[in-house]
């Protein structure tokens, strides 16, 4: 469903929380070790708590056994997070190929009137499609692409997981053709693409929708037909050449 980006979050994103910091740094490693450091020092004062306060010198022992272990995590874990904070746009450069001008300015586009903002509830926010850009939220971070450089967007239940198939949207994009395929373990052939669970059939719909006003050959649909042959996105025999040939036949229509 669409939602609206209303004043505030664009206040939000004015004052540096910009949606494409906050997916650089909202989950992985460094994230994580900030959260276990913090455990640890929680547990210690829970547990340390009552000897310090019957006088006892036992609370010394506790602050030793989770004190230290906690700046172990939380230490290094804040030195990580403030530089990933601080370089988010250049991990964005080296993901996506663009230059740091591009990326910003798909963060001021987030923010015109003209951005349609879709999710599945209420302010949870997956997917912004602003004026010249897609810009995909997930937990590993945001995808950010050119309507040009998009070849397919599409919802599946047959995205290849770590263990069975998983459901959600997939985009595939000139940059994901050009970089190695992986094995789809269930046809044993080529795919790739970037997955966005958090959008589901209708959601994906909406996004499709969004882009190909911007791109009107974007595919959308798992299964392509040119006319003469018929692909399945999710299962190709040569991932590179045979949506270069789907991008040619799409240019010619």
């Amino acid at each position: 469903m669409k939602i609206e980006i209303t004043e505030k979050m664009r206040k939000q994103a004015e004052k540096g929380k910009s949606v494409l910091k906050a997916g650089r740094i909202g989950a992985g490693g460094a994230k994580g070790a900030i959260i276990a450091g913090l455990l640890f020092l929680i547990f210690g004062i829970l547990i340390g708590l009552p000897f310090l306060l019957s006088g006892s010198r036992g609370w010394i022992l506790f602050l030793v056994i989770f004190g230290i272990p906690a700046l172990l995590f939380l230490i290094p874990g804040t030195i990580f997070q403030i530089r990933k904070a601080r370089n988010y746009l250049d991990y964005y450069a080296k993901e996506s190929g663009y230059d740091v001008s591009v990326l910003q300015q798909a963060e001021k586009e987030i923010l015109s009137p003209k951005t349609v903002a879709i999710g599945s509830g209420k302010n949870k926010i997956a997917c912004y499609i602003t004026e010249n850009f897609l810009i995909s939220v997930t937990r590993e971070g945001c995808y950010v692409r050119k309507h040009s450089d998009m070849v397919a967007a599409f919802y599946s239940e047959e995205i290849p997981g770590l263990e069975s198939r998983q459901d959600g949207m997939l985009f595939i994009s000139v940059q994901e053709i050009a970089r190695e395929p992986r094995i789809n373990p269930f046809t044993y052939r080529q795919c790739g693409g970037y997955v966005n669970p958090f959008l589901d059939r209708v959601c994906s719909r909406e996004v499709s929708g969004e882009i190909e006003k911007h791109n009107p050959s974007i595919i959308t649909d798992q299964i392509y037909t040119d006319g003469n042959r018929q692909y399945d996105l999710l299962s190709l025999n040569h991932w590179e050449e045979d949506l270069t040939a789907i991008i040619q036949t799409r240019k010619s229509l």
